[in-house]
């Protein structure tokens, strides 16, 4: 995981964004699958 979303802990903004960055990782993985 990059630096710059640990940096401030463990709030809820950085779960969230850390959440959102798996998210779109996913869903990219399986587009580029389906191709």
């Amino acid at each position: 995981m990059p630096p710059s979303i640990r940096r401030s802990g463990t709030s809820g903004g950085d779960w969230a964004a850390a959440s959102i960055a798996a998210l779109a990782m996913k869903t990219f993985a399986s587009q580029l699958a389906a191709m």
